[in-house]
């Protein structure tokens, strides 16, 4: 039988003397209590005033690239993860964390994992044993920071491969035409590196900008990009071009995610597949005679397909997923 949730019920009140230190089990995560969830989330919140250390994501992707962040350690450690946890409550200042190297990504993974059991346990502090023998107590939020960190540093080294790219690009010029009007475009694009925020949200695409700098390599395009592409070319079909019909319709990547998840449960009911019953509804009332849309495919390229309604053929090729 289904569960019942209801949304206007208040949200129990989280009772420590119950949960901790008395030898619960951390639940799975499809197990977890409302209360449980709401207070893990803000003990692992980072405070406003602590954010103001990282780089503001409207800054200008130029000005990000040569900010100085800590590195991400590349050390294999062995540590158990219970090591990195106290009883004892915080009392150090995280200043100092912006200048430490921070923890290799499969120990934050791990600490990310062990957290809601230290925290059952008793743990009200972190403590990082690779300095002063982990004798300084930090916020359990210090997890977030790190992780938080660790992308940041991640998403600079991406953006500043992306630059590379461009003004090698930039720089080849050509002889040809078209060759001379690429070398260009890098230029403009170079350009507005000092006008576009590093993580700033892209309007209507529920993605931000660092998604942009995998344009500017030869990196793999993402489902984001490929979606924002789509949309790109759904509203110049519809606004730019006569020739194209209002019943040619273009599709995202969360199409092909829904033919394939009602494939496997081979169950395409309007309930268990909504998004796919509205593309048959247009079918069936002649709003689409066809449809384009991308498809991910064995991990490794992308393919474009066409459904035709009316003669009821599809079609498909491979796109070139690598921007050389």
């Amino acid at each position: 039988m289904a569960r019942i949730i209801d949304i206007d019920a208040p949200v129990p009140i989280f009772d420590a003397n119950y949960w901790i230190g008395n030898g619960k089990k951390f639940p799975k995560i499809s197990e977890i209590p409302t209360e449980v969830s709401t207070t893990c989330n803000n003990i692992l919140s980072v405070p406003q005033h602590v954010k103001e250390y990282l780089p503001n994501p409207q800054l200008s992707v130029v000005q990000f690239i040569h900010q100085t962040l800590p590195p991400q350690s590349s050390a294999i450690d062995t540590t158990k993860h219970s090591r990195w946890f106290s009883k004892v409550p915080p009392s150090h200042d995280v200043a100092s964390l912006m200048t430490r190297p921070i923890p290799p990504q499969n120990v934050l993974n791990g600490l990310n994992e062990a957290f809601g059991q230290q925290w059952f346990d008793g743990a009200q502090s972190i403590c990082d044993p690779r300095f002063n023998n982990g004798t300084e107590h930090l916020p359990l939020w210090t997890l977030t920071l790190w992780m938080d960190l660790a992308r940041i540093v991640r998403t600079q080294a991406m953006w500043r491969k992306s630059e590379a790219w461009l003004n090698l690009k930039a720089k080849q010029g050509g002889e040809v035409q078209e060759e001379l009007e690429e070398a260009e475009s890098m230029k403009k694009a170079t350009t507005l590196l000092s006008a576009i925020g590093w993580d700033a949200p892209v309007c209507g695409l529920g993605t931000s900008t660092t998604e942009l700098s995998k344009l500017l390599s030869a990196e793999w395009i993402s489902d984001e990009l490929m979606d924002m592409m789509m949309g790109d070319l759904s509203f110049w079909a519809r606004t730019s071009n006569p020739n194209v019909s209002p019943d040619v319709k273009i599709g995202t990547t969360l199409l092909s995610q829904a033919i394939v998840g009602a494939a496997r449960s081979k169950d395409y009911s309007k309930q268990s597949a909504p998004f796919l019953y509205r593309y048959e509804r247009a079918v069936k009332m002649s709003e689409c005679s066809q449809l384009y849309f991308p498809a991910h495919v064995h991990g490794n390229h992308w393919v474009a397909i066409n459904v035709d309604f009316k003669k009821r053929e599809f079609s498909y090729g491979i796109v070139q997923s690598v921007i050389e």
